[in-house]
């Protein structure tokens, strides 16, 4: 019956995953203190039995099993159509087949098992063909192929179904399995934060981009871009990128002696503090197309030269006399522009900050130290 049941598993998962169906054939060695039996619920189903050091724990009712995996569904309530659906811990399959049962097929389920042992049983004892082999369960197995489950994260949970997400941890689970649930349980939280920082943070900076593209537009047109730098400045000394924060307080006088020995890039919130203590930049780079104003305005500042993104606040723009140089950020319309006059806009790698964006600028224009 054993081998019945698990041909029958493997075929149903092999119409989905045929990789992973492959890999389930070979052999395992299975380094986990962790054993497990199946034994009968009162009410017929199969239910197991988990010995892990000094715990013994069933993950089913004995006497009824079945009720709590329905209050269970009950409790998620109806799930959007494309919702995705994190189950930490498979146990014997009733909650998956539950879900299943009573979800629409675009709902996509992923199933992370922390224990090789516990997946290796259900698929010998529990008939799950049934359950599985008209839906694409992606199963994410510790000692088998838990080097995927980020990938996994990064196809199904994306910014459009993230208001549906849906995660839930079998029952005894967090008892028998604590840590590697809140290691993987840690990813996926990471995974939505960043999408969230992202999405709030474009939101707000998409306001001001097309004006800032349209305003900025009469400088690059005929203003400067970040190859003509490479050609007319020497590279063969230092160049020092200057960022903001406490470092700059403790060493801003070691930067006087720089002072025409070395190329000096600060980003714009440096700005003040170098002048302000007598130091002048040879140039300045900004990104951010809410930057206020003030950060830039003292005495001396409008000549410096600006390197900036197409993007980039425009008043910042306007406030400066000195050279005009810019670069892509990839936003197509100045691309374009540029394109339609046989001209072409050099992009940066941002790297996320506007001190990222002045080491690479300082690294493609030839600078070795």
């Amino acid at each position: 019956m054993g081998k019945e049941i698990w041909d029958s598993n493997l075929d149903a998962i092999k119409k989905w995953y045929p990789e992973f169906a492959e890999v389930l054939c070979g052999k395992f060695d299975i380094e986990e203190d962790v054993a497990v039996k199946t034994e009968q619920s009162q009410d017929g189903e199969v239910i197991f039995r988990v010995t892990k050091e000094d715990k013994e724990l069933y993950l089913n009712g004995r006497r009824n099993a079945k009720e709590p995996v329905k209050i269970w569904r009950k409790r998620l309530g109806r799930l959007h159509k494309y919702a995705p659906v994190f189950l930490f811990g498979v146990g014997s399959g009733l909650y998956l087949k539950e879900l299943v049962e009573h979800t629409e097929k675009e709902v996509n389920i992923v199933v992370y098992e922390p224990s090789i042992r516990i997946f290796l049983t259900l698929l010998r004892e529990v008939d799950l063909a049934e359950t599985i082999k008209n839906r694409p369960i992606a199963f994410v197995v510790e000692g088998i192929n838990e080097t995927e489950y980020v990938s996994v994260l990064d196809q199904l949970v994306v910014l459009e179904n993230l208001e549906f997400l849906v995660e839930d941890i079998h029952p005894n689970y967090k008892e028998l399995f604590a840590e590697k649930l809140l290691g993987k349980i840690k990813t996926l939280h990471s995974k939505v934060d960043r999408m969230m920082v992202n999405h709030n943070a474009g939101m707000l900076f998409q306001k001001n981009i097309a004006q800032n593209v349209m305003a900025n537009a009469r400088y690059m047109c005929d203003g400067y871009h970040t190859i003509s730098l490479h050609k007319v400045i020497p590279y063969d000394g230092p160049a020092i990128l200057v960022a903001a924060g406490p470092s700059l307080n403790k060493n801003i006088n070691e930067l006087k002696k720089a002072k025409n020995k070395a190329f000096i890039l600060a980003v714009d919130t440096a700005l003040k503090p170098l002048l302000k203590n007598g130091i002048r930049p040879d140039a300045f780079i900004t990104i951010d197309p809410n930057k206020p104003l003030d950060l830039i305005d003292i005495e001396g500042a409008e000549d410096i030269p600006i390197i900036a993104v197409d993007t980039a606040h425009y008043t910042l723009l306007e406030h400066q006399k000195g050279k005009k140089i810019f670069y892509s950020d990839g936003y197509l319309l100045p691309r374009t522009m540029y394109q339609k006059v046989g001209k072409e806009l050099p992009s940066v790698d941002t790297g996320g900050s506007v001190a990222c964006s002045g080491l690479s600028l300082l690294f493609k224009m030839g600078f070795d130290t």
